[in-house]
């Protein structure tokens, strides 16, 4: 599926439009994952920008990909390598993130000095060879051991609404992430034998992805507290007394996605 067209320069109305009738289409049809590619499609049309990049890391394991166009499949492979081995340690929204906590949507420009100084090595140098060096950082989970953000990056200083709306589109993208992974499917049967609502399924995908109570709250739109009386219930029905009894049962019985419980299985 590709992202609806956008006029390069269109206002904020029109900007607005095009991603309802983007989520729209997406809508359209059952989704299992959020179309990463559609999305950083989208998000470089949207803010004008050289490319957007796909960043995930699930605990050791880090992987990017760079969806920008018409530019030669080598292009981003020197960035990609970087994401994978010194991103979590030398990029500065990263370094913010984790430094901080505060996981909205970022400019780079607003990170502050000392921690943009902060092993930053000469990551600043290979950014702006990309002309990708002023980035607006828009991550959906951001917890120990598991990051899922989209950078969008360009040589052109954002503006303040840039960010504002960059923020709203968080917002959307992870209530739309939070629905796909509340109704994913798992096998039906399986679950009802083991008497598994649907949110204490999904409860348990996420915990087994390594997501805490928190990150899983604002993946499903529910508070924390609630996300343990699911997984309290869940364990029960599965016979265990902590998560890592819980996804090694689960994973057992054919309740999780071959994906989850690596991030808490040894």
């Amino acid at each position: 599926m590709a992202a609806p067209l956008l006029a390069p320069g269109a206002p904020g109305g029109q900007r607005a439009e095009f991603w309802l009738d983007l989520v729209a289409s997406l809508c359209a049809s059952p989704l299992d994952h959020l179309p990463d590619a559609v999305v950083a499609d989208a998000l470089t049309a949207s803010f004008e920008a050289t490319a957007t990049a796909v960043h995930v890391r699930r605990g050791p394991h880090v992987t990017q990909t760079v969806h920008g166009p018409h530019e030669p499949a080598d292009r981003w492979e020197e960035a990609n390598r970087f994401a994978r081995t010194r991103a979590a340690v030398e990029h500065p929204l990263l370094a913010y993130y984790l430094a901080t906590g505060d996981d909205r949507a970022h400019d780079l420009d607003d990170v502050p000095v000392l921690i943009d100084r902060h092993g930053c090595g000469d990551w600043r140098e290979q950014a702006r060879a990309q002309a990708v060096d002023r980035q607006i950082a828009v991550p959906l989970v951001h917890a120990p051991g598991h990051h899922h953000s989209y950078v969008i990056g360009r040589s052109e200083p954002f503006a303040p609404e840039d960010v504002r709306f960059a923020r709203r589109l968080q917002g959307l993208l992870r209530g739309l992430a939070g629905q796909i992974a509340a109704t994913r499917e798992v096998p039906g049967d399986l679950a009802a034998d083991v008497g598994l609502t649907p949110r204490e399924t999904a409860a348990l995908v996420a915990v087994a992805e390594g997501l805490t109570a928190d990150a899983v709250a604002r993946r499903l739109g529910i508070s924390p507290r609630t996300v343990h009386k699911h997984l309290e219930r869940a364990y029960a029905k599965l016979g265990v007394r902590d998560r890592v009894s819980a996804v090694v049962r689960a994973g057992r019985l054919g309740l999780l996605p071959t994906t989850a419980g690596s991030a808490l299985l040894p």
